[in-house]
């Protein structure tokens, strides 16, 4: 439940920023000219402020979507901690800044590092109970669940063979002693007819 609050929350800043820069990119341009200029030197990035202030403020948006609905969380928070940076540098250079400013940019500046490394954390974060996705985790018990209940089915098996076993034994030794007390019982009849015939 946590996860579903904080995800949105941390999501929001970079969707309402990221806007801003897609509708608004000149609010910023001036500031990130320097910046870009630097990087479009070092890297076959075009020097072009505005256009650059836009795709970053898309990278924002759809990074940002996607956190918020918790679809590709890590990806998705690794894109906005990559994106955070220049936006970070070229928005609030406190060692630029006048003294009369320095300590609001010092407080922005902190504010976006901290935003930074909670994205690092919750990129590197592994999921709840290991790795294993939850259908498999399912799968699992249901299959320690059948197993269970197939060494019971066979151990009742067991059982009922061991009784009908015995069952059939006592049937067995049942009819033996009748057969032995039904030919005794003939044995002794047949003396008074003989006694009979003699007399």
């Amino acid at each position: 439940m946590f996860r579903a609050v904080a995800r949105p929350l941390l999501a929001s800043t970079f969707l309402l920023g990221g806007w801003r820069q897609l509708r608004h990119p000149e609010a910023v341009t001036k500031q990130a000219a320097p910046v870009v200029a630097a990087v479009a030197r070092q890297t076959p990035l075009p020097d072009n402020p505005e256009l650059l202030v836009r795709v970053n403020g898309g990278v924002m948006v759809a990074a940002g979507a996607a956190l918020a609905a918790g679809a590709a969380t890590r990806p998705s928070a690794l894109v906005l901690a990559g994106a955070l940076v220049p936006t970070t540098i070229a928005g609030h250079p406190f060692w630029q800044a006048p003294p009369e400013d320095r300590a609001k940019e010092v407080a922005q500046f902190a504010k976006n590092a901290g935003i930074f490394a909670g994205l690092l954390l919750l990129a590197t974060q592994p999921t709840r109970r290991g790795t294993a996705p939850r259908k498999v985790r399912r799968a699992e018990r249901k299959a320690a669940r059948a197993e269970r209940a197939a060494a019971a089915s066979v151990a009742e098996r067991r059982r009922e063979a061991k009784r009908s076993a015995r069952q059939a034994k006592r049937e067995a030794a049942e009819a033996r002693s009748a057969a032995r007390r039904k030919g005794r019982h003939a044995d002794g009849s047949a003396d008074p007819a003989e006694s009979s015939d003699v007399a």
